[in-house]
C-alpha cells in the first residue's frame, strides 16, 4: 500500500502517498494515477466513517 493515514478526526483527514518512480514515464503516469485513486478511496472511508460515528 502506498497510502498511510497519518491523522484522521472529525474535521480532517491527513493523508501520506508514496509514489515510486518506473522505468517509463507512462508506467510511472499510470502509478500516479493509481496510488491517487488509493488515496482517494481511503479519504472516502474515513468520511464515511465521520458520517456514521461522528
Amino acid at each position: 500500500m502506498n497510502t498511510s493515514i497519518i491523522e484522521s478526526n472529525e474535521k480532517f483527514v491527513t493523508l501520506q502517498i508514496t509514489i515510486p518512480y518506473s522505468k517509463t514515464f507512462l508506467e510511472t503516469e499510470a502509478t500516479i494515477q493509481s496510488v491517487l485513486n488509493e488515496a482517494g478511496t481511503i479519504a472516502s472511508g474515513e468520511a464515511l466513517k465521520q458520517l456514521e460515528y461522528g
